[in-house]
């Protein structure tokens, strides 16, 4: 799904819109940014 979408979705007219006529509700994902660590917490590999 386009970013564009999501903020859609996720704005007060957009998402009484998408609920009304069905649309999935994504989340907003996480994006990489330059000098945060990759990994939140403990990581088992």
């Amino acid at each position: 799904m386009s970013d564009r979408y999501v903020d859609f979705v996720n704005s007060g007219v957009g998402q009484s819109l998408a609920r009304s006529v069905g649309l999935p509700q994504p989340v907003k994902l996480r994006r990489y940014e330059h000098g945060i660590d990759f990994i939140d917490g403990d990581c088992l590999v």
